[in-house]
């Protein structure tokens, strides 16, 4: 069926098919906030979350990416316990790891508004848009933290802001950096493997 000359059933079979895959990154997102190590000197766990967000960025693009990190963060706040940790509901949002959260949203949505953007797909770009998106991810981790370090510990700010830093972000940088390069490396290896087999399809 054809509305001023576009194929309907193509536009919602291609809405179906980007809000399954928004769905699948919020559950994907939810099943690796269990698989977490928790570390003696931090209340941050080690999770795969940060590596699908920006596969979700990469993958979905800036608006889908982040509503797929909106809809995990709604499954979580409404009482599933798809949240590291014992911690569900919205009690999360009064602990030291409610900023990383948000951030995860607002970094789906830099990572994919980035990719967007570029002019040249290519892995060296989506690097980049990955190492933008964990800037963004800690960026709202830490100074939630460090708000969270000086109300629980009444400590002033910037000695607040440097326990945030050693305890939120310097143990995870280079992990969350191989994370960005694995999520660049497959996106674009995807992409590749696409153009290449769609060479080879045409007349």
């Amino acid at each position: 069926m054809t509305i001023y000359g576009r194929d309907i059933t193509v536009s919602v079979s291609d809405t179906r098919m980007k809000m399954l895959a928004t769905v699948f990154f919020a559950v994907l997102t939810a099943v690796c906030a269990k698989l977490y190590v928790n570390l003696w000197f931090t209340p941050v766990p080690v999770s795969l979350q940060v590596f699908v967000v920006l596969l979700a960025g990469l993958t979905l693009g800036s608006r889908l990416g982040a509503l797929s990190q909106v809809a995990y963060l709604m499954m979580g706040l409404s009482g599933l316990p798809v949240f590291a940790g014992v911690v569900s509901g919205p009690a999360i949002l009064a602990g030291p790891t409610a900023g990383y959260l948000i951030g995860f949203i607002a970094s789906a949505y830099t990572v994919g508004l980035i990719s967007e953007r570029m002019v040249s797909k290519s892995r060296f770009g989506y690097l980049i848009s990955g190492l933008a998106g964990i800037v963004v991810i800690h960026l709202f981790g830490v100074l939630w933290l460090t708000s969270w370090v000086g109300i629980t510990d009444n400590r002033t700010w910037i000695t607040s802001l440097k326990s945030a830093w050693l305890m939120g972000t310097a143990p995870f940088v280079l992990v969350d950096i191989i994370k960005a390069i694995m999520a660049s490396g497959i996106v674009s290896g995807v992409k590749y493997s696409r153009s290449i087999l769609g060479g080879f399809t045409k007349p």
